[in-house]
């Protein structure tokens, strides 16, 4: 999640849903932003790429 007119953003890392990496975020930013809301951020990814294209394999 971003808020670029407050020079600040939040970005989680993970392989799970659980929990939910969108509140996580919005938990975090109201760590440093009291007033934070999902509303003010600007554009917020959730979710895999569906663009996302499978690693080649190895070759052994």
């Amino acid at each position: 999640m971003r808020w670029p007119r407050r020079h600040f953003t939040v970005v989680v890392l993970t392989s799970r849903d659980a929990p939910e990496p969108y509140a996580l975020a919005l938990q975090i930013a109201r760590l440093y932003l009291p007033d934070a809301d999902a509303q003010h951020a600007a554009g917020s990814a959730t979710g895999p790429d569906p663009n996302l294209r499978p690693l080649p394999e190895r070759k052994q």
